[in-house]
């Protein structure tokens, strides 16, 4: 049997062919088009990170068939937490894959290198590395509690008063 056309979207599935007009020696074969894995694109890029702060990241591949997973990786280490995948079906094209990584990251990972990478069981596949800025809040570095400024207050109201009440007391 030649298959002139196929559309993936119609012809995917199963197939069944006979010999003769009476469909003696019945054949079938399951047509799966595969649709390779060649792009993972983080597509959130921020110029820097906030410290502390809850920041979402996104990762996507091309259309692809079979399904990719995706997976995020901090300087070469699997990060499990905070991710959220979903799949959208592009018709005669295959699946895009779309990953969501929600986390916080502390001024330590500054420097580190975020990935993402999919696999299809056919292919492996990274993004380009996103290189970690994290910043501190400003506000954050230079304010003081309301306790560290009472406590401040209160050693210099007592640092002033102690000698002052000793130069009283020895002059009367």
């Amino acid at each position: 049997m030649t298959i002139q056309s196929f559309t993936p979207d119609i012809d995917a599935g199963e197939w069944m062919c006979r010999y003769g007009i009476t469909g003696f020696g019945e054949s079938r074969c399951n047509k799966t088009t595969f649709f390779h894995l060649t792009n993972v694109t983080m597509t959130t890029r921020p110029p820097s990170i906030e410290a502390g702060v809850s920041t979402e990241l996104q990762c996507k591949t091309n259309p692809t068939y079979p399904v990719a997973i995706i997976a995020w990786t901090l300087n070469n280490k699997t990060i499990s937490t905070g991710i959220n995948s979903s799949t959208v079906t592009v018709p005669g094209s295959g699946v895009t894959t779309t990953s969501n990584l929600t986390r916080s990251y502390t001024t330590e990972e500054d420097g580190q290198e975020l990935m993402c990478s999919a696999t299809n069981g056919e292919a492996t596949v990274g993004s380009s590395a996103l290189k970690l800025s994290i910043t501190d809040d400003p506000e954050r570095i230079s304010a003081l509690s309301a306790g560290a400024i009472s406590g401040i207050v209160i050693a210099i109201v007592l640092a002033l008063a102690i000698p002052t009440a000793w130069i009283l007391y020895k002059s009367n």
